[in-house]
């Protein structure tokens, strides 16, 4: 008799708890609005507001890979359409210097295709990690030596000159993502100081604000960036004016290399700085980490 009323009272009570788990399942995969629990038990409340919190940022999440999958996409859909025009240029040609032409070209679009793809894959790994990574002290100017290197081919195409100046400067630092960001400071400016440009790397002790730390300054007598767009080149997918090029041209950029430049210098607590280069004219970007 005793067993009768208390089983009641406990039913009635976790009768709200029956019906969450009824409305969670008869959800669609990808709802993730806040659960509603009118009437649920106090004692189960803290339970349902951190579920809900998780929610939040899965919600977060998702948003982010779709818009990133919608950018992705938009991005890749001009190039692709290049690279087929040009194909079919080559294919149509009359001549033999207007197939040279056409496969020059071609070639230059699959080079653009390719860096476009690394860059969306450097910023789709970012965008998956949900553990900070391990810094460990390292040295930057081994890293600048090999990234200059891997660039000297296609500055001396463009007539260019790129001078290296590097002390011993270790920094705590991841050395995959450390070398991403080398890598699209340096071809920004090999991008954009156009033919005989040129372009200094330098990397070397420095204080700012009173704190001392490392300075690694990319600068280059381009065009350079106006003032008043200098900080939002660092957005994804944002191009200023007069770097963007034509859709086929060989200096049009993604608008992701400054962007993943912006995110690894956060991951590493360092502060980007915007100046104009070289006499003058173009863009330095430097980015000042703590010493190690």
């Amino acid at each position: 008799l005793l067993v009768l009323p208390v089983w009641t009272v406990i039913g009635r009570s976790l009768r709200p708890v029956a019906g969450l788990r009824a409305a969670l399942r008869s959800r669609p995969p990808l709802d993730l609005t806040p659960l509603q629990a009118p009437g649920l038990p106090t004692e189960f409340s803290p339970l349902v507001d951190a579920f809900n919190d998780q929610l939040t940022r899965v919600d977060t999440a998702v948003q982010n890979e779709r818009r990133f999958i919608a950018d992705a996409a938009h991005e890749l859909r001009t190039p692709l359409a290049v690279l087929s025009a040009h194909a079919d240029l080559a294919r149509r040609a009359a001549t033999e210097e207007e197939r040279d032409m056409a496969l020059r070209r071609l070639s230059a679009g699959v080079a653009r295709a390719a860096r476009l793809s690394e860059q969306l894959l450097d910023l789709a790994r970012l965008d998956a990690q949900t553990i900070a990574p391990a810094l460990v002290p390292l040295d930057l100017a081994p890293l600048l030596v090999l990234v200059v290197r891997d660039f000297e081919t296609l500055a001396r195409e463009r007539q260019q000159r790129i001078c290296l100046r590097t002390e011993a400067a270790r920094v705590p630092g991841d050395v995959d993502l450390l070398g991403t960001l080398i890598r699209n400071l340096v071809d920004h400016a090999v991008r954009y100081a156009g033919e005989g440009g040129r372009i200094e790397v330098i990397c070397r002790r420095d204080v700012r604000d009173g704190v001392g730390g490392i300075a690694l300054c990319v600068a280059d007598d381009g065009p350079g960036v106006a003032t008043q767009e200098r900080e939002r080149i660092f957005h994804r997918f944002y191009r200023a004016n007069g770097n963007g090029g034509g859709a086929g041209s060989r200096n049009s950029g993604s608008g992701i290399g400054l962007s993943l430049v912006a995110r690894i210098a956060r991951t590493h607590n360092a502060r980007i700085h915007v100046e104009d280069g070289l006499d003058g004219r173009g863009l330095a970007i430097t980015v000042f980490f703590p010493a190690a």
